[in-house]
This record gives structure tokens, sequence and C-alpha cells, in this order.
């Protein structure tokens, strides 16, 4: 009799407990919920105020743009009509060049806005205000788009922001504005204004939002006209959402960056097609938010207090085996696998105790059982993370990027470029281990591309593989090492042309399908002895242009694939190199699906 009641008891205390945690964690939802909506309400009503007073300011700055713009206008129309400007462009050049160019010096005098007029013929010849100015042979001013849409539109022309390309010597941000001078139906010429693109910084900047905010100015085809950090943007460095921004139909829309939620205030100029945005961050909206935030985690934080006072008091008879339970599983988290916490009750706590010492067993099993491999796995990510991006070859790269754009290459520039682009873009992949054969020999033939733009005639290459084998996934970045090690230590040492090839085929052994993927080089080889150390990891690549290395490659798919798969090099001293990449044939999820097998 005496044990059931005493089982009794302890049932009773089990539901007392339960009871004491529920009207705790009642209390403690229904005043933080209350508290959290009560902020989320005010700072709400306060970022709205403060969004609103900042479109004010924002709708103000465009009126003046628009104000000043019209102007600018004005005396571009002036020009146009002026009695001076037309005989320049009716006469001989020659003869009207000079008085026309004091009429335009006199003009400047009474404008600070305006660093520079130009007046453009219909044969492409430009006059300057400034006598001595240098054209720029390659100026081309027929083939301008300030030029052009002046023509075409017979409007008035506002460029976005840039740095002025007319004049040797001269190279300020300036605004561009156009217009096309007709007489009658006849083309004369267009009228070319670079404003001064500090006045209209000094116009914008001088509106302060909060702390980090902003404002900047787009066109309607989302051409920066003015940006606080138009530096960081052009070297892309910095970026803003100018897509949404585009096309949204609101005044304004929020977004995240850098975990930082921004609003964007967006408004719209009838005249000029651009948009004035302000860039005004959260904690600037709102100047009360932190101590709004503190006054409800303090109410939130004493009503838990005293949640916890009366759960405790509730329930105080069964803290013991609770407090054991907790410090066990403190000692577990600080590292000691072998603990084990004594059940004391049969209720609810010792199932509870039970489980827990069930867990810390198969757990240490588990972790005794893969500790090497897991080690082995993280160091090899680590490694494979760090070969993504080559520094050396990186820097290379753009020198060689600097250079070309130096020497008028355009077209190799774009093309170097692009593949740097496509390069990096399928190294990172969004962090997965595993992409599709197609996008690895890109990633291949992007860092082939480059390095043959270097090398020139010294190196050439050839990818070949069946379309099927395309869409299989392998792990990633295993080609380019062996590639990159072929270059550096078998094409660069000859004193004449090298050739890679690639080449990917499907084949069977022992009646189960295989992923063959052969790197062929005709450099300098390498002895037998040399072959064995360099797969048994005795020799590694020092030279940071290897890569992670042949070893390492070859680790990494041993490790994700088994010892079956891995690296065969075949090589013979002034004859070439041979390195067979062999991996399961799998057309489904990669690592996993090995796993499954």
């Amino acid at each position: 009799m005496r044990s059931d009641n005493h089982k009794q008891v302890r049932f009773m205390n089990s539901i007392q407990m339960t009871l004491a945690v529920g009207i705790g964690i009642l209390i403690v939802t229904v005043i933080a919920s209350i508290g959290i909506l009560s902020y989320i309400v005010t700072n709400r009503v306060i970022r709205e105020n403060a969004s609103e007073s900042t479109l004010k300011m924002i709708n103000q700055v465009n009126y003046d743009m628009d104000y000043y713009l019209r102007t600018v206008e004005t005396t571009i129309e002036g020009l146009r009509v002026s009695d001076n400007i037309m005989a320049y462009f009716r006469a001989s050049q020659d003869i009207e060049a000079e008085h026309t160019r004091n009429y335009l010096n006199a003009l400047l005098d009474t404008r600070e806005d305006i660093l520079n007029i130009y007046l453009i013929t219909t044969t492409g010849e430009i006059l300057s205000n400034d006598a001595s100015a240098v054209i720029k042979e390659t100026a081309n001013p027929l083939e301008q788009a300030y030029y052009q849409k002046a023509v075409e539109t017979r409007g008035f022309i506002i460029s976005e922001s840039h740095i002025q390309n007319i004049a040797l010597g001269e190279y300020p941000w300036v605004v561009t504005c156009s217009k096309a001078v007709y007489d009658g139906d006849q083309l004369l010429g267009v009228i070319l204004i670079d404003l001064n693109f500090s006045l209209i910084e000094d116009m914008v900047s001088r509106i302060v939002i909060g702390d980090q905010g902003y404002l900047f100015i787009i066109d309607s085809s989302g051409n920066l006209i003015y940006h606080p950090k138009l530096e960081l943007i052009y070297s892309g460095i910095k970026t803003e959402p100018i897509q949404a921004l585009l096309s949204s139909e609101e005044t304004m829309i929020e977004t995240f960056d850098d975990e930082k939620a921004i609003n964007f205030v967006i408004t719209d100029s009838e005249y000029s097609s651009w948009k004035v945005i302000g860039k005004i961050y959260n904690q600037d909206l709102n100047s009360y938010s932190e101590a709004l935030r503190e006054f409800f985690i303090i109410i939130i934080l004493v009503t838990l207090i005293i949640s916890l006072v009366l759960a405790a008091m509730i329930a105080g008879n069964i803290l013991r085996p609770v407090k054991s339970l907790l410090h066990g599983m403190s000692e577990f988290q600080s590292g000691d696998l072998n603990v084990q916490v004594e059940v004391e009750s049969q209720n609810e706590l010792g199932i509870l105790t039970n489980t827990f010492n069930t867990m810390t067993r198969r757990i240490k099993t588990l972790i005794d059982t893969n500790k090497d491999v897991e080690r082995m796995k993280r160091k090899s990510d680590l490694d494979a993370l760090q070969a993504q991006i080559n520094p050396h070859f990186l820097y290379n790269t753009l020198d060689s990027i600097v250079w070309m754009g130096e020497a008028g290459k355009s077209a190799e520039v774009v093309k170097m470029t692009s593949a740097l682009s496509k390069l990096f873009r399928i190294s990172i992949n969004k962090g997965e281990e595993f992409i599709t054969l197609r996008q690895e020999l890109e990633h291949v033939e992007s860092y082939l591309t480059i390095q043959k733009m270097r090398y020139g005639d010294k190196l050439d290459y050839i990818i070949e593989g069946q379309e099927k084998l395309l869409s299989l996934r392998i792990l990633k970045i295993i080609i380019q090492p062996i590639v990159e090690n072929a270059i550096y230590h078998g094409l660069k040492k000859m004193p004449g042309k090298g050739t890679i090839q690639i080449n990917v085929y499907q084949e069977t052994l022992e009646d189960e399908d295989h992923l063959c993927i052969d790197v062929i080089d005709d450099g300098v080889g390498m002895d037998e002895s040399t072959v064995n150390q360099l797969l048994s990891g005795q020799i590694l690549t020092k030279n940071k242009s290897g890569g992670v290395g042949v070893y390492n490659v070859d680790q990494r798919i041993k490790l994700y694939y088994g010892e079956r798969y891995g690296l065969h090099i075949q090589s013979e001293m002034f004859e070439g190199t041979r390195v067979t990449i062999r991996l399961p044939y799998l057309t489904g999820g990669g690592y996993d699906e090995k796993i499954s097998q």
C-alpha cells in the first residue's frame, strides 16, 4: 500500500511539474507575443513617419534636379538658335572657329556648372571652347550615342555619368547633354555640353539619411547618373538592385544586404526620366529602436524569472534528477563521451535518462568509428576550397587583362574576363560538392582559354567527349588541377609548343560501367619512380601554380567513391604523360548515390 501511495505521489509530482512548466510557458508566450507585437507596431509607425519625411526630401531633390536640367536645356536651346553658332555650322568652320570659340567662352564665364562645350559637324569635326584642347583621334563623335540620339530624336539628350572622353589630358566625371542643330530639315551638327559632375554631386549629397543611407540617381535604362560610391559600383565591389528598382511600381521596396534590412524610396522625374532613389537602412529609420527593444526585453525577462520561480516552487521535489540529467548533458557537451547518468526513478524523467544514456553510448560508438574518415573529409574539403581560387593564377590573369586593355585589345580583354568569370562561377557553384561533367569541362576549358591567351602558340588543347556523358555528375575540380600540373611541370619546361588533350569516355570493367577522363600532354614526362612517389604522397606540388596537386585529387576521389577509383598515371621521359581519372558511372546525385549502393 505504501508502495502504491509512493508511486501515486511521484506521479502527481510529475503532473505538477508538467503544469508548472506549462503555466510558465503560457505566461512567457503571452507576454512575449504582446511585447513583440507592440514593438513591431511601434517600430513600423516610426519607420513610416521617417520614410514619409525622407520621401519629401527626395522629391525636393528631384524637383531641384528637374529645374536645373531645364535651365541646361534652355542654355543649349539658346546656343542652337544663336546666330554665332548657326554661322559656324553654315560657313567655313576655319573662318568662324575663333569667333565662335570666343562666344562659347563668354557663356562659360557665367556658368560654373558647365565644363566644356563642343560643336560637332556632320563630317565629324569637333570645335571645343578650349583652344588648347587636343581632340582624341579615337573620339569618333558620329558613332557616339550622344550624337546619334540627338539626331534621331531631335530632342534634349542626357547621358549617364562618365569620364570625359573627347579631349586628351582631361578626365573629369561629367554628365553630357546634347541637341541636334537643324536648318529646316537639313542637319548641321550637334551641340554637346559637359556638365560639372561635382555640382550634381553637391546637389544630391547634401541630403543626409541617417548614418549609412544616401541618394543615387539612375536613368530609365538603369544607367547610373550619380552614386556616392561610383568607383566601387564600376569595380564590382558594390552593387545595387537596379532591375528591381526599375520594375517596381511602388515608391518604397525593402531588400536585405549583408543581413541588414534596407528600404529604397523611389521618385520618378517626368522631365528627365531619371529616378532619384534614397537608400535607407532600417536601423537609421528608427533611432528609438534600441530603446524600445531593451524595454520589451526587460518585460519578457522579468516575466520569465517569475514563471521560473513559480515552476521551481511547484516542482522542487523533482529538481534533483533534472539537475543530474542536465549535469550529465553538460559534461557530454564538454567532451566527456563516457558520461552515464544514474537512473533514480521510472517516471518520465527516468525514461528520458535511460534514453540519454543509450544515446551517449551510441554516439560514442559512431564517433570512434568515423573519426578518421571525417578528419580526412574535412581536410580534403578544405584543400579543395583553398584550391578554387589560386592567387598567383588570378594575379597573372588580371595582369594580362590590364596589359591587353592598355594595348587596346578589347576583344581579348572580353574573352579573358568572360573565361575568368565562368571559371570562378563554376568553382563556387553555390557551395555544392558535385557538378555535371559538362560544368567540369567548361571549368577546365575556361582555365585553358586563359592559359592559352597567356602562353600563345606555346600551348594548344583539345577536349573530346560523348554528349551522353556530359550530364553525369562528378566530384568538382578534379580535372583542372591535373591540367594545371601538366602545364607547369610538363609543357612549361619544353622549348617548343605543347598540347594537352582531354578525352572523356565510358569503359566497362568486370561487368560494371566506369567514367574515364584522360588528361594527355606531350611534355617532358617523368620516370616510374616519380610516378609512384607522386601517387603515394611523397611528392606534393610545392609551387602554388600546381593547385591541390595530383595526390590530393586522388585522395579526394578515393574518399568519396572508394579505393577502386582514383588516378592512374602512365608517363615516359621526354615522351609525355597520360593521367586517367577513373570514376563510377553515376547518373544521379553523386556521392549520396554511391554510398547508397
